[in-house]
């Protein structure tokens, strides 16, 4: 992940689970400098079909938080997701 002053953030990742096109479910565990996990985040995406359009429903459960090198990521997570699904947004409107 890059932010807008060109900072980089590295995370691992894998697939829990998919069910097409309803849910998605995966896992990120964001690095820290030292190359060691900071936490693990499992994600759950879900998409459901409506009259006025599709509703997106999110969710994420933290676990086995590394001590303070942690609160930067932690505190970055919503903001991270706001700007992605901005993104998602413009790229759909487009």
């Amino acid at each position: 992940m890059a932010e807008a002053d060109g900072t980089r953030h590295t995370a691992h990742g894998r697939y829990l689970s998919l069910d097409r096109p309803r849910e998605l479910r995966f896992r990120l565990d964001p690095v820290g400098s030292d190359g060691k996990p900071l936490f693990g985040a499992e994600h759950e995406v879900g998409l459901t079909r409506h009259a006025a359009g599709t509703r997106l429903r999110m969710a994420a459960h933290v676990t086995g938080i590394a001590g303070e090198a942690a609160v930067p990521a932690l505190a970055g997570m919503r903001i991270g997701w706001e700007q992605s699904l901005d993104k998602l947004a413009e790229h759909l409107r487009a």
